[in-house]
């Protein structure tokens, strides 16, 4: 990686996305990447100058492209004082009340609460790795002023509410 001047941008755009695969045009070639998969997609070569010399030079740029697939993202209505999250397989009714919370540097130890709670955050995708942490603080946060009501929902999410 460098720092460049006057870059052409590649043409890229998306044609397709299903659930099994994103079908690209770059540069006028038609590019499918599967579900899961990551791809190195070598662009037309151009010539650039580099910002620590003025000599131009041709490179060929190299575009990476990784489809996960389709994904539900949870977040809150605006101005909504619900929140909405993934279950996580968390068994509401195993949880202990109150429930004492890992803290490091007298913060919420996010990760290590996921590892007391029997929550596996490596076999999740990063989305919801993300959601996790959101959760573990909007419920569990060691500095809030009050305990929210953690409930379970018909469609099995979790809905924290302030109180």
């Amino acid at each position: 990686m460098v720092h460049v001047r006057d870059y052409e941008t590649p043409n890229l755009r998306i044609v397709d996305v299903t659930p099994d695969l994103i079908r690209l045009a770059v540069d006028g070639d038609d590019v499918e990447v599967a579900v899961g998969g990551r791809q190195r997609i070598e662009l037309s070569p151009q010539t650039v100058e580099l910002i620590s010399d003025d000599e131009p030079e041709e490179i060929t740029p190299e575009l990476s492209v990784r489809y996960p697939g389709r994904r539900k993202i949870h977040h809150p209505v605006s101005n909504a004082s619900d929140r909405l999250f993934p279950s996580f397989d968390l068994d509401l009714a195993s949880l202990s009340n109150p429930l004492a919370v890992p803290l490091q540097n007298e913060e919420l130890d996010h990760a290590a609460l996921a590892t007391d709670l029997g929550v596996s955050l490596e076999e999740r995708p990063y989305p919801e790795r993300v959601l996790w942490q959101a959760f573990a603080y909007t419920a569990f946060d060691p500095r809030r002023e009050s305990v929210p009501d953690i409930g379970r929902t018909d469609d099995d999410h979790l809905v924290v509410t302030p109180r």
